[in-house]
């Protein structure tokens, strides 16, 4: 993907992603396999985003939104799912902002920062990963106040 060799990257992520499938056609409530598809899909998503196609990353991304609600909503308290879910939460913003869609764009940074928060009251040693989607969230909704002329707004989410 860094390497601008796109088909290439795509045709690894779909070799991981059938791997993914058969282990879950096995075991379809084996969470780390879960995990890993996720990721894998978000790999997907900003492989294609890079290639220059934000609608269909956003399509990939948003597909991935039931899986991550499913499993907080089974198991609130599970720390890797709300951290991985506010980081889809940010992917999925950057896909609305570069579509031009600056309000679903805000949402999707809304959640990533309550998924923060939660996973902050959660488990206060989770300190790096919640910093870490905190922070990204605060860009994404400083991008989308720029993008719509908030400038005042954009500096204090970034201060």
């Amino acid at each position: 993907e860094r390497l601008g060799n796109f088909a290439a990257a795509e045709r690894s992520n779909a070799q991981e992603a059938a791997i993914y499938a058969a282990q879950l056609a096995r075991d379809a409530e084996d969470d780390s396999i879960l995990h890993r598809q996720s990721v894998n899909g978000r790999v997907r998503a900003r492989i294609v985003m890079a290639n220059g196609d934000a609608a269909r990353a956003r399509e990939i991304l948003l597909a991935l939104v039931p899986l991550h609600e499913e499993r907080i909503a089974r198991d609130p308290q599970n720390s890797r799912w709300l951290r991985y879910y506010g980081l889809l939460q940010i992917d999925v913003g950057a896909a609305q902002l570069t579509l031009g869609d600056a309000e679903a764009a805000r949402l999707a940074a809304e959640a990533a920062l309550e998924m923060a928060d939660r996973l902050l009251v959660l488990d206060p040693t989770s300190i790096e990963w919640a910093a870490n989607n905190r922070w990204r969230a605060l860009l994404l909704s400083a991008r989308c106040a720029l993008v719509t002329g908030e400038v005042t707004t954009a500096a204090r989410y970034l201060a």
